[in-house]
C-alpha cells in the first residue's frame, strides 16, 4: 500500500489529480509482490504457500503479478494520456529497477554467504533493493504526470 501511494503523490505533486494514478499504484503494488516472491524464491523460502522447490508454481506466482503490474501500468496511461513521459521511458525506469534488485539480491546472497557482519553490505542490499523501489515509484507517479526530467528527479 504505500508504494502504491508513493505513485499517487508523486503524480500529484506534479499536478495530476489523484485519481488518476490509481491504475499505476495498482500495477507498483503488484510489481512491488513479484519482486518480494522473487527475493523469496532466490532465497529459498516457502512464498504464498509454495514450497521453494514448486519452481513451475512459484514461476507462475510471478508471471502473474508481473501481468497485473504490466495491465495497472497500462491503463494509467490509457486513462491518463499525453500528459506526461512516454510509455517507453517509464517502462525503461521499470527496466532499471529490474537491474538493481538483482544487484541487491546479489548483495544479499553474497552477505548470506559470508561469515563477516558486514553493516555496510546490509545498507547497500537495503538501498538497491527496498529503497530503489521507493524512488521507482515517486518518479513513476510524477512522470505519468510530466516529461520535465529535473521534476521528475525531485520527486524521486
Amino acid at each position: 500500500m504505500l508504494l502504491g501511494l508513493i505513485v499517487t503523490y508523486g503524480f500529484e505533486s506534479v499536478g495530476g489529480e489523484a485519481k488518476a494514478a490509481i491504475p499505476a499504484a495498482a500495477g507498483m503494488e503488484f510489481l512491488a509482490a513479484a519482486a518480494s516472491a522473487l527475493d523469496d524464491i532466490q532465497d529459498g523460502d516457502k512464498i504464498a504457500g509454495i514450497s521453494s522447490r514448486d519452481h513451475g508454481a512459484a514461476a507462475e506466482l510471478v508471471t502473474v503479478l508481473l501481468t497485473l503490474a504490466h495491465r495497472g501500468f497500462s491503463l494509467a496511461f490509457e486513462s491518463i494520456g499525453p500528459t506526461g513521459a512516454e510509455p517507453h521511458s517509464v517502462y525503461r525506469k521499470l527496466w532499471e529497477f529490474e537491474l538493481q534488485s538483482l544487484k541487491g539480491q546479489h548483495l544479499s546472497n553474497q552477505s548470506a554467504n559470508s561469515s563477516e557482519d558486514k553493516i555496510d553490505l546490509s545498507f547497500a542490499t537495503a538501498g538497491d533493493k527496498s529503497g530503489y523501489l521507493g524512488r521507482l515509484a515517486g518518479e513513476l507517479g510524477a512522470s505519468l504526470a510530466t516529461t520535465d526530467v529535473e521534476v521528475i528527479g525531485t520527486v524521486g
